[in-house]
């Protein structure tokens, strides 16, 4: 389906949106002087894809396996689906915490070290997964990813009633659910 809209029509939908900060508003840079009618597109298209995309990241075995992750743990700012908390550790305790803005940049990266009892007990929790609670819509949507023996595990969660185990996982990583 291809949607027409003369140039007027285009240069208001995004005059509006730019007044409102809703487009603007996750720039690093200056927007376009100029923007299109495709740009509008993207961003609206962007909005939709990012839950799909952020599961399949949690997925991706070999990449999160490849880079030594053994926990990996994410979910959408407030009701924003672009973006996104994404917090990772892996086997040696090297543990980050980012805010992923889709297909744009990423934020507030922060890189710690987990102390060896902070660690072990985030290998004692993914031992303790609870069972899955899917959420009725996607932007309640946890997820959680995790090694478990060879096997790469994917969970999804509903944020409005998280489990106690995964609280205590974010816990260490000092995040909270926004």
């Amino acid at each position: 389906m291809k949607l027409e809209y003369s140039k007027q029509t285009t240069t208001i939908i995004i005059f509006c949106l730019l007044a409102t900060g809703v487009y603007a508003g996750f720039f690093t840079e200056k927007p376009k002087e100029n923007p299109t009618e495709k740009d509008l597109v993207n961003y609206l298209v962007s909005k939709a894809v990012a839950y799909d995309d952020l599961l399949k990241f949690h997925m991706d075995a070999k990449w999160h396996l490849e880079r030594g992750h053994f926990i990996v743990v994410s979910w959408f700012v407030k009701d924003e689906s672009r973006v996104a908390v994404v917090c990772m550790a892996d086997n040696f305790g090297k543990a980050q915490v980012l805010r992923n803005i889709y297909k744009w940049s990423t934020k507030n990266q922060k890189e710690f070290r987990l102390e060896e009892s902070k660690l072990l007990a985030l290998k004692k929790l993914i031992q303790k997964m609870p069972k899955e609670n899917k959420p009725k819509t996607r932007t309640n949507l946890l997820a959680v990813s995790y090694r478990n023996g060879m096997k790469w595990n994917v969970l999804q969660y509903d944020k409005t009633n998280i489990p106690s185990e995964i609280k205590s996982i974010l816990d260490l990583f000092k995040e909270k659910v926004e």
